[in-house]
Parts: structure tokens; sequence; C-alpha cells
């Protein structure tokens, strides 16, 4: 699965509260234009969250966060 956004472009808004996120630091939550789609590695996460580039970058950096969604099987294996 892909990192890009595959909603419609400028449709929709960062998901990102992360208070600490270096794209938004101090602020509760992010205002930019979601480009992509990430999910969380540490629980089940099938709908993913929307980022915008900034983000992105720093959800990736955390570990917390991949650009594709794992099967079970392949977790497992």
């Amino acid at each position: 699965m892909s990192r890009t956004y595959s909603g419609v472009p400028g449709d929709s808004r960062c998901e990102c509260s992360d208070t600490q996120c270096v794209a938004h630091a101090g602020t509760p939550a992010c205002n930019g234009v979601a480009i992509s789609v990430l999910y969380r590695v540490d629980m089940e996460d099938n709908s993913g969250t929307a980022f915008c580039e900034q983000c992105a970058d720093d959800a990736m950096e955390s570990g917390l966060f991949t650009d594709s969604i794992e099967d079970d099987d392949e977790v497992s294996q």
C-alpha cells in the first residue's frame, strides 16, 4: 500500500494531533493538507491516519507508523 493519500487533493486536512510534532510544535493540531496515509505499528490499524508531508515525515521518524498495512500472516511469520 502506498504512502500517497488517495482522497480528493486539498479536500482533507492532516489528522496529526501530536503536540510534539515538529511541523506544528506547541499546537494541538495541524492545519496542513493531507497527502499521505500512515498506519500504526503498535496496534491493529486498518484505516490509517491522514498526514501532511511534514507531519508524515515526523511520524515515520518516530517509528510508530508505517506506510503499508501488514497482513497478519506476514507479521506472524
